[in-house]
């Protein structure tokens, strides 16, 4: 019998190990909402981001520091898309629709991501241009002190909050025949007279009587109603003084 020595050895190929490449932030943001993009939120890790990039985990902290920072970073990309209109070409209200409009066309590109966005704080500095540009819209529109929070927080909240229930995700744990299932029971529920009375216009377009998210069956129309909508509710409550505004006052 033979004896085994280093020489007869079966040799096992060491597992290649990541580059230590140069990369900047910018690098890791854009990477980090690619995987959003394709593969949804809770694809991206910070281990799954460094092997994409070629590098070690530990290196994207210098970069991008935590996961909840670098998603901070990544909705301050997807904020630096929207192209905010010239206020000298429009008066306020078209302008707050411009802005809607905007927003809506950023997270079309970025549907994964708007859930995240909808639901956290925004504390980024890209946000600051946005909410300057609004607060003078709405002055123009005679808004100012309390009047201007409260249209700001209206506009905003009016306009964000669309975005994620137009573009909300499947829910989650569901079967996969749910939006069989959800259809049928739409069709064949009683004791609804108003939903079955305008079934055929409401049936997948309207807010918790549809199975598709606005991500394959996107509300156009239903979004600028609720823009007009929202401008000529503000233009009402621009003429009211501030002594007729709820909470304002002694």
């Amino acid at each position: 019998m033979k004896g085994t020595g280093m020489a007869g050895a079966i040799s096992v190929p060491r597992r290649e190990r990541p580059s230590r490449r140069t990369f900047s932030r910018q690098e890791v943001v854009s990477t980090a909402l690619a995987i959003i993009d394709r593969d949804g939120l809770d694809a991206l890790s910070m281990r799954g981001l460094a092997d994409e990039l070629g590098t070690y985990p530990t290196s994207l902290y210098w970069h991008a520091g935590t996961k909840a920072q670098l998603l901070a970073l990544v909705c301050q990309e997807a904020l630096s898309t929207v192209v905010l209109p010239d206020e000298s070409d429009l008066n306020w209200q078209e302008w707050i629709i411009a802005l809607g409009r905007e927003l809506r066309n950023a997270f079309m590109q970025h549907p994964n991501l708007i859930t995240y966005f909808t639901a956290q704080m925004q504390v980024s500095t890209a946000s600051f241009e946005i909410a300057e540009r609004v607060l003078a819209a709405l002055s123009r529109a005679g808004f100012s002190g309390p009047s201007l929070v409260h249209a700001y927080n209206t506009t905003l909240a009016t306009i964000v909050g669309w975005l994620g229930s137009e573009f909300a995700d499947d829910p989650r744990g569901a079967p996969d025949d749910w939006q069989a299932f959800f259809r049928q029971q739409l069709d064949e529920t009683e004791n609804v007279p108003t939903i079955r009375t305008h079934l055929d216009a409401l049936r997948n377009h309207a807010l918790m009587l549809r199975w598709e998210s606005g991500r394959t069956n996107p509300l156009h129309e239903s979004f600028e109603f609720m823009l007009s909508t929202l401008v000529a509710g503000l233009a009402i409550m621009a003429q009211k003084s501030p002594h007729d505004e709820p909470g304002v006052g002694a």
